[in-house]
């Protein structure tokens, strides 16, 4: 099924065919940027996450800017870098498991610095009296 460009999509597609201004490639990366974001929002069902997968997918587009072709579709393009990105997010979230504030209050502190401290004080203490 063959979908019609928008408006934004064709001033995209305008932008790229002719790489004549130096930052006609930023500029419509970042007209993707809400786009890019309510995708990974799709993805990850996480406002966070969803963030942080945005943001990486568009400075992995701005850096890899060689690699685009002008002419094909950017946003496709960026689509499947965020895809990629989010993939990998998965494949490395299974190895951890988010620590639950229950188990966050019962970890214990570090040995010998409180320790440590507290003895300087009461030494500190014991020498003004």
């Amino acid at each position: 099924m063959y979908e019609e460009q928008t408006a934004s999509e064709t001033a995209t597609n305008d932008c790229l065919s002719s790489r004549s201004h130096p930052g006609t490639f930023a500029t419509a990366v970042a007209a993707l940027r809400p786009y890019i974001f309510k995708r990974a929002l799709y993805l990850a069902r996480e406002r966070e996450l969803a963030e942080d997968l945005a943001q990486s997918a568009l400075i992995k587009a701005l850096t890899a800017e060689n690699l685009f072709e002008p002419g094909t579709n950017l946003k496709g393009w960026i689509t499947t870098i965020l895809q990629n990105e989010y993939y990998s997010h998965c494949r490395r979230s299974w190895r951890s498991t988010p620590l639950s504030d229950l188990a966050a209050e019962n970890l214990p502190a570090p040995l010998g610095q409180q320790e440590t401290s507290a003895d300087l004080r009461n030494v500190a203490c014991a020498m003004t009296t």
